[in-house]
């Protein structure tokens, strides 16, 4: 039963033209452009204001990201350290007439309340429990003893 081993015969390799054709599509080594979607995006996207206050002629309005909740605090004449400037101010009576607009660089865009983030914070707010007042700093009064 035993038999005689043969003499070793390596395999063949195959031909590099069966390879190239992968090689050629091979979605790591492609080059690809950026999506110009992704450059022109606007920076003010998910941006609302969460409020202002100050003088009506130059108030401080608060911006928020309400993705985020980052905040951003707006004067004119100052930048954030991002480099957005406000540009100018709408402060009306009503949230739906207000709007500020702000700029980074070269873009302007227009910011506005908005109502279902106020709606979120405020039914936040609403399910927090009520924080207890500080203590009373009245001293106490001690019982005065004459001998």
């Amino acid at each position: 039963m035993a038999q005689q081993p043969g003499v070793f015969q390596p395999p063949k390799a195959y031909d590099v033209g069966r390879y190239e054709a992968g090689w050629d599509k091979n979605p790591f080594t492609l080059k690809t452009v950026a999506a110009p979607a992704a450059v022109n995006a606007n920076f003010a996207s998910g941006l609302a204001i969460g409020s202002y206050y100050g003088a009506m002629e130059d108030p401080t309005v608060v911006l928020v990201n309400v993705k985020t909740h980052q905040r951003f605090r707006l004067k004119k004449g100052q930048s954030t350290d991002a480099g957005m400037t406000l540009a100018a101010v709408n402060l009306s009576f009503t949230r739906r007439e207000a709007y500020v607009e702000v700029k980074l660089g070269d873009q302007t865009a227009r910011v506005k309340f908005d109502e279902g983030y106020l709606r979120q914070v405020a039914a936040a707010a609403m399910k927090a429990p009520p924080v207890p007042p500080p203590p009373s700093r009245v001293p106490s009064r001690s019982p005065v003893t004459t001998a």
